[in-house]
């Protein structure tokens, strides 16, 4: 069975922002998503599934009847790439960046408001975030946290990972 693995984003509702999630689409039969955060957005919906570490993919489906695997290996630390690799042990990794990068460019109308709205909740957000008091001896972690704090009080889901390499830390 031929299949993919893509990291993307899912777009949920216009109130959202974009959603970290997996998705496995296989050549046949219907793509399966795996949904970080929010959660909420799991519910009732076929082939979306909650889940909080990649792990649990194998969990929900057969990873070992897979022949090949198409991962962003550009966007993605080494260590990431192979904890998903993992996931696939009789597949052949193959790389997705460039695809990825080219179905991305074209943005449909409501990626397009999304981003607007997503744009306009950064203001508000940022404004908030200039207000913040940074006093000696505060770690770029503790800022990290207080600038996290404020974009969920603003009205983020909790997807502004500063550090690429440190989503589990914000992703639970």
């Amino acid at each position: 069975m031929h299949s993919s693995l893509l990291r993307m984003s899912i777009y949920s509702t216009p109130s959202d922002t974009s959603t970290p999630a997996l998705a496995v689409i296989p050549q046949q039969g219907e793509a399966q998503f795996f949904i970080r955060r929010p959660q909420s957005l799991v519910q009732g919906q076929e082939g979306v599934h909650a889940i909080r570490k990649i792990e649990q993919i194998a969990e929900l489906m057969d990873t070992t009847q897979l022949t090949s695997v198409a991962l962003e290996l550009d966007e993605q630390t080494y260590s990431d790439i192979q904890r998903q690799a993992r996931l696939f042990p009789n597949a052949k990794v193959h790389n997705a960046t460039t695809l990825l990068r080219e179905a991305r460019m074209v943005k449909s109308p409501l990626e397009i408001q999304q981003t607007r709205q997503g744009a306009e909740r950064h203001v508000r957000a940022y404004s908030y975030i200039r207000a913040i008091r940074i006093v000696q001896g505060m770690t770029d972690r503790d800022l990290q946290v207080e600038i996290e704090y404020r974009m969920r009080r603003g009205g983020s889901v909790g997807s502004l990972p500063l550090l690429r390499h440190s989503y589990g830390d914000l992703y639970g």
